[in-house]
């Protein structure tokens, strides 16, 4: 029973998706931006809400030092800024277009007026707000526990998701960033990441193409959601406190 309840409620956030997204843009319009614009700053409050129908963005933090810090690479469809504005708070990052981009601005009110109105509006926008919490979670954890080689199978297979086509196992990306914004959101060095890909050529996963990744195995490409079983630990050998005095 508890599954047919949870199975309907994601239908009908699902479902309302695309018709919440429609009434944003007829509402308020869109425009286009080109790279590099930046939607908001941190630091900063804003009067709307940005959703991003076309292209890609990346969520910055940057002090005065210069030191920069890439939180999170958002491709559309998605939402940015919904905690600061629901909140009234100053934004926590900077969201910067990578891509030439197609934006939503929506103003805080309505939306508010909206989630008060439309019950799935509302439950359109708690998801948004626990998918984002999600990926920025999972990210921290991810660059404390996992190697770099696998964090960057994630993100490739992430742009997969969005890629459908290609030849049986095969498809072709461009990567949203530049390799040195991919090594600063991957936290390593450029050469490290250059001997990653080196590395996934090897292996016969995929291949640099002026400017495009080949994926040349799909199934290859390791998978957040392809966690295998954590080995055992080996035993650990007692200390004989008679034998060692």
């Amino acid at each position: 029973m508890d599954r047919n309840i949870t199975h309907s409620r994601a239908t009908i956030d699902n479902a309302s998706v695309s018709t919440v997204l429609e009434a944003m843009r007829t509402r308020c319009g869109e425009y286009r931006l080109p790279e590099g614009a930046e939607l908001f700053c941190y630091g900063l409050k804003s009067n709307v809400v940005h959703v991003l129908s076309r292209g890609a963005v990346k969520i910055v933090r940057s002090e005065a030092g210069g030191a920069e810090m890439i939180l999170a690479l958002r491709t559309a469809p998605a939402v940015l800024g919904l905690e600061a504005a629901l909140t009234a708070r100053m934004h926590a990052y900077s969201a910067v277009t990578v891509t030439s981009s197609v934006v939503t601005a929506v103003p805080n009110q309505w939306l508010s007026d909206e989630i008060e109105a439309q019950p799935e509006i509302g439950r359109w926008v708690r998801k948004q707000l626990c998918d984002e919490q999600d990926e920025l979670f999972s990210r921290l954890l991810e660059t404390g526990c996992l190697p770099a080689k696998v964090r960057l199978e994630y993100l490739i297979a992430d742009l997969m998701k969005e890629n459908q086509g290609g030849n049986g196992g095969r498809c072709r990306l461009q990567l949203p960033i530049r390799d040195w914004e991919l090594a600063q959101f991957l936290c390593v060095t450029p050469e490290h990441l250059s001997r990653l890909f080196q590395q996934l050529q090897r292996e016969g996963i995929l291949r640099r193409e002026k400017g495009w990744l080949v994926i040349l195995n799909r199934q290859s490409i390791r998978r957040r959601d392809d966690l295998s079983p954590r080995p055992p630990s080996p035993p650990t050998a007692k200390l004989n406190v008679n034998a060692a005095a």
